[in-house]
């Protein structure tokens, strides 16, 4: 071919991609432009004033933007206060502390808030806090604007009058937990014994002798535990008399007998009757096998792994989505005790104080942005959109699932554009691989619903973090509500892999060996990000011992729960079992801070045998054990065959203790020194 003849196009111009898509996509152009209608429509107030550049043209990009300068920005803003759980007594007074002891705090500089070194007016320029919106009433979903398309479809959901712009704001060390400086006394508080030093309260300059201690009772209760006197003169509450009787796990097993479904073993096992219909009590204590040191195996392991930034940064290639997520909930549904500090928006005109308030990421809207490694050993990247936070206008819970359309828009005017724009220009040769259009994705994979994902470097990543920021300013009234994106990269099953290697020597440099494409060091560095290990305990039965489940007992693991310094937090009974279990608390404030620990977990883990992993459901949902219907049957069966099979193999208990990276790597070499088998 002659050189006269080559023509090279990065995109078909606009009237072709309107032939080529039909149906309802055809007129998704017009949507944005509604979009941009709508965002105008809710302008009213002369707070904010901007001057915006000039439209870019068609060449430019498929996206269409009204342009009218000197606009006025104002949009509907979301109630300022976000759910705060308080610790009650169990009478149900919020401003009540449960008194606990706990490890004295030194005296030392290193307890102290976390701060930024910016100043005010960095914050103002680092996240466009002097453009946010004012603080409105958020009101339910208003009229749409261009309501229908040619097809009769929603052009605009009802979505799009609530997932707006709100006027929240990043600080420049939005992800910053604690201080800058080394985390004091964190290995005196991981699983400390009631034998440590105590004190009454988190002052660091307060000391308590131990002769208060001998004579102080604990004021935390079970969840089985009630006190006659926190409740009204006039309820009686009558407490059943214990059973005389008292049986072991195996007592229990020899009273029902060797034959399944008989009448004998439902009145065991369901009603707690013996043969001659007393009630018993169970006592797992009559059937404990005592294992010496010897026998006993501790193993640490790094488990969760967390890391908030405003940038990725990586060393291997990262896998983009480019479908919208579709599951029923978030993926951080609830909370994982990991915070992040958040602008408020300016309560009215002229009115910036720069109020900051904390939110866990359950709170904020998120979705999926890409992937490394796969498998058990896979790491997501969730991208947030701290400008949509709300609540909902009716039930009042902070919502965190965003909306398809919305994820939609996102994804087509923002990620995909930006992804083009690198390619076209960073990599030649590789246009025809990557999609135009969202709509092209769907229509090229029918109704296969797995994931589109396409590999970019590490430095194909660094470009389009920079695009999609500056296309986000380019268009505030399309593209403004996803302003202020930052990162979370998220593992939650490492454990198995790290077992595998010899943590408590320089763990820092084996951690970036068992995962190569992650760049450590940058995270390690508190300038760009804020970094979250766990560090997991095991205690497991030697190889040689008959198989036998390990149990926490809920008194010990309670003694040292108050000597580190937890709030309550949540027991976790093992099955109807009053006095063992698990239990999960998060750390106090002052102590927090001071120790870089945010939070603790034990547990059985008997639990594995039944647990399938991540934060799902079981083998059937609570619906379906309440219709007891063939769901539920199958499930039953299957974990009847679960433990059947589970009886020829040793359990042991474990332990989590959740905190910053620098924490957790100083306290790994320690782990299997201070922690010993003890009764």
């Amino acid at each position: 071919m002659s050189e006269d003849k080559k023509s090279y196009s990065t995109s078909p111009p606009q009237g072709v991609l309107d032939d080529m898509i039909t149906g309802p996509h055809k007129f998704l152009r017009f949507r944005q432009i509604a979009l941009d209608l709508d965002a105008q429509r809710r302008r009213g107030c002369g707070s904010c004033v901007h001057e915006y550049p000039e439209p870019p043209t068609q060449k430019d990009d498929n996206t269409f933007r009204l342009h009218s300068p000197n606009r006025i920005l104002n949009t509907v803003n979301a109630p300022r206060n976000g759910s705060t759980n308080y610790l009650t007594d169990p009478s149900g007074s919020r401003s009540a502390r449960t008194q606990t002891h706990a490890i004295p705090l030194s005296r030392s500089d290193d307890c102290q808030t976390p701060s930024n070194d910016e100043s005010d007016v960095d914050e103002c320029n680092f996240d466009d806090y002097d453009g946010a919106p004012i603080q409105r009433e958020q009101h339910t979903a208003s009229g749409n604007t261009w309501s229908f398309d040619g097809y009769g479809n929603f052009m605009l959901e009802t979505c799009w009058s609530t997932w707006v712009d709100h006027g929240y704001r990043l600080k420049p060390r939005f992800f910053s937990m604690f201080p800058d400086k080394r985390p004091a006394q964190h290995v005196e508080h991981l699983l400390p014994t009631s034998s440590a030093g105590l004190t009454t309260d988190d002052n660091p300059h307060h000391t308590t002798n131990t002769s208060e201690l001998s004579t102080s009772s604990s004021s935390w209760v079970s969840d089985s535990e009630v006190s006659l006197s926190d409740n009204p003169v006039d309820i009686q509450i009558s407490m059943p008399i214990a059973p005389d009787s008292v049986l072991g796990l195996q007592g229990m097993l020899d009273e029902a007998g060797n034959v399944e479904n008989t009448t004998i073993s439902q009145e065991v096992f369901v009603c707690g009757r013996d043969r001659a219909g007393e009630f018993f009590r169970v006592d797992p204590i009559l059937d404990e096998i005592k294992v010496s040191p010897e026998d006993t195996y501790i193993s640490p392991d790094l488990d969760s792994f967390i890391y908030v930034t405003h940038r990725l940064k990586f060393r291997g290639a990262m896998h983009l989505h480019l479908l919208p997520l579709s599951i029923g909930r978030a993926p951080f549904w609830k909370t994982n005790h990991v915070e992040v500090k958040v602008l408020c928006p300016p309560e009215g005109v002229g009115l910036r104080g720069r109020v900051t308030k904390t939110y866990t990421l359950n709170q904020i809207p998120h979705t999926h942005f890409g992937q490394l490694g796969a498998g058990a050993v896979q790491f997501n990247v969730y991208v947030f959109y701290p400008r949509m936070i709300q609540k909902h206008p009716a039930r009042k819970f902070m919502l965190n699932m965003v909306p398809l359309p919305v994820q939609d828009l996102w994804l087509s005017s923002g990620v995909i554009p930006a992804v083009r724009e690198v390619f076209g220009h960073d990599f030649h040769g590789t246009t025809e691989y990557v999609p135009w259009s969202l709509e092209q994705l769907r229509l090229k994979k029918g109704h296969d619903r797995s994931q589109k994902t396409l590999a970019i470097s590490p430095q194909c990543l660094s470009r389009l973090q920079d695009v999609l920021r500056s296309r986000i300013r380019r268009y505030p009234d399309l593209l403004g509500r996803y302003g202020s994106f930052f990162f979370v990269v998220d593992s939650r099953g490492i454990k198995l892999l790290s077992k595998q290697y010899p943590l408590h020597k320089q763990p820092q440099v084996v951690v970036q060996d068992m995962l190569p494409f992650l760049d450590l060091g940058h995270m390690m560095d508190r300038k760009h990000g804020e970094l979250i290990l766990d560090l997991g305990i095991s205690y497991h039965p030697g190889p040689n011992q008959i198989p036998m489940i390990g149990l926490w007992k809920l008194s010990a693991v309670d003694s040292s729960y108050r000597a580190m310094g937890t709030n309550k937090g949540h027991i976790h009974h093992a099955c109807t079992l009053d006095e063992y279990g698990g239990r999960q608390a998060r750390m106090k404030k002052q102590r927090r801070i001071h120790t870089q620990l945010l939070s603790r977990s034990t547990y059985n883990l008997v639990f594995e045998v039944i647990r399938t992993g991540g934060q799902g459901q079981y083998l059937c949902s609570d619906k379906d054990a309440i219709r007891c219907g063939e769901k539920y049957m199958e499930a039953c069966h299957a974990w009847k065959v679960l433990f059947q099979q589970a009886g020829y193999q040793a359990f042991g208990v474990r332990e989590e203790v959740r905190g910053s990276a620098a924490a957790i790597f100083d306290m790994f070499p320690a782990a299997s020194v201070k922690v010993s088998y003890t009764d």
